[in-house]
């Protein structure tokens, strides 16, 4: 995928998308009724302010908003029925701060339209 561009002013380098479906057919206790199906996605990407401490994150929230459409497609198409719930994280690496990852993954812009546009989704 490489370098995206967002707007003029913004560029994000995904260097690795990986997607994985899990299937749970026994819980702690007894089985659930159904299989509990889950859907995860990941992407790797360079964190443009690494090793400096910066007051504008707005190409960090752009980069994560750009993921979540990017990714949203392929997680629905590993689901069997519509979703129930999503969550999200972030790691940084050691010259990252703690508000970089949190950029990444903060509502800003799509808020819970990603778990609406999830919920409405059917195979």
């Amino acid at each position: 995928m490489g370098a995206v561009h967002l707007k003029e002013e913004a560029m994000v380098e995904v260097r690795k998308i990986i997607t994985t479906r899990e299937m749970i057919f026994w819980g702690s206790a007894s089985p659930p009724p159904r299989p509990v199906v889950r859907a995860v996605g990941m992407a790797v990407i360079r964190n443009l302010f690494a090793g400096r401490v910066v007051d504008d994150l707005r190409p960090l929230f752009e980069a994560g908003a750009m993921l979540g459409e990017r990714l949203m497609p392929d997680l629905v198409k590993l689901l069997d029925a519509p979703a129930v719930s999503y969550g999200k994280g972030a790691l940084v690496g050691v010259d990252g701060e703690m508000e970089h990852g949190g950029a990444c993954v903060h509502p800003m812009h799509l808020g819970s339209r990603r778990l609406q546009r999830l919920s409405r989704s059917r195979i």
